[in-house]
């Protein structure tokens, strides 16, 4: 009888065992289906954040492609009249439209394996100079007696105006002024002789972009961007 009693006593603590691990399971569906149920929640806000961040992205690239046609638009109209008002002065240009350039003609500023201005030079940048202070200010920023800072009264405006130094494939034959004796070093100083003569011009000078900085500056590239013939 003892033995009997013994196997009872054990069976009703495995059963208590039993019922205290039911239990334990049952929390942990709980638990598990809050957390699927917060998962999936998540998922649902994760995709909705999603959605969001793609229509914000959609509409800042939007944005980002009107400013840059616009800003395409206005530097091929300021080149068109920058081009149409030395053309009334008789010198000819050729404009570049997609890469923002404007070309005087060959062999206009300077002779070959020059980087002193001709005569001619000299009266076709002082007229070049009048023009650019004629057309230039409308496309660049100002101060406004309204605003704090500076402004821009278009759409776009201007950030930087180079002025490149070309030469031509030819090796240089003999050494220059101020120890020159390649295309590279030639060109750098028909830039710069170019560059200090529009900048003498003080309206010119005073131009500056949206950060405050000088509006115009000054690259040479020698035989890795020739002249065109």
């Amino acid at each position: 009888l003892s033995q009997i009693r013994e196997l009872q006593l054990k069976n009703k603590d495995m059963k208590l065992d039993l019922q205290a691990l039911q239990q334990l399971i049952d929390d942990l569906k709980k638990t598990i289906s809050g957390l699927e149920s917060h998962n999936s929640s998540l998922s649902e806000q994760l995709a909705l954040e999603k959605d969001a961040h793609e229509k914000d992205i959609e509409a800042l690239q939007l944005r980002i492609n009107l400013f840059l046609a616009r800003s395409n638009y206005l530097r091929k109209e300021m080149l068109r009249k920058i081009q149409d008002r030395l053309k009334k002065y008789g010198y000819p240009t050729t404009v570049d439209e997609e890469n923002g350039i404007l070309r005087l003609a060959d062999n206009v500023l300077f002779q070959s394996g020059e980087y002193e201005l001709s005569q001619q030079g000299t009266s076709v940048l002082n007229v070049l100079a009048r023009v650019l202070e004629e057309v230039l200010p409308e496309y660049a920023w100002h101060r406004s007696p309204n605003a704090d800072g500076l402004v821009c009264s278009k759409s776009a405006c201007l950030e930087a105006i180079y002025v490149e130094g070309h030469t031509d494939k030819r090796p240089i034959q003999r050494d220059l002024k101020g120890g020159i004796r390649t295309n590279l070093q030639l060109s750098a100083a028909r830039a710069d002789t170019t560059f200090q003569t529009l900048v003498t011009h003080e309206k010119l000078n005073s131009l500056v972009n949206g950060r405050n900085e000088k509006l115009l500056g000054v690259s040479g590239y020698g035989e890795s961007r020739p002249i065109r013939h």
